[in-house]
């Protein structure tokens, strides 16, 4: 049953790894069209439609771009990409990936697709 979980886990992050980076490429349109991220304050000022799941939940604030693990996935990752409201691009090359206690190793499974190092702000 471990393994089966750690591969629910994966397979999860795996997905929200598509969305996060789907939104980061809306807040980057928004940057270029606004002059800057400053405006942004939410998923209702980008071009594309997110839906938070039992899964995972997707944030956008002026300051960040947040997938963290819903109420159906304990033990998921978080998975961010950071940004100043004042600059026009985010220079993140990939989210970073924050895991918990019990997603250890699902960060390095994802690969060269997120970065292990640096910490997400969560609201609530």
């Amino acid at each position: 049953l471990p393994q089966y979980m750690k591969a629910v886990r994966k397979s999860r992050a795996a997905e929200a790894l598509i969305v996060v980076k789907s939104l980061k490429d809306a807040a980057d349109r928004y940057a270029l069209a606004h002059g800057s991220f400053a405006g942004l304050t939410g998923q209702d000022d980008l071009d594309v439609a997110v839906s938070n799941t039992g899964n995972y939940t997707y944030t956008v604030t002026g300051t960040q771009i947040t997938a963290a693990p819903g109420t159906n996935n304990s033990g998921g990752v978080t998975l961010c990409y950071k940004y100043a409201a004042a600059d026009a691009s985010i220079t993140q090359t990939a989210p970073i990936c924050v895991e918990d206690t019990n997603s250890v190793g699902v960060c390095t499974a994802l690969g060269n697709s997120v970065l292990t190092t640096g910490t997400c702000a969560v609201a609530g």
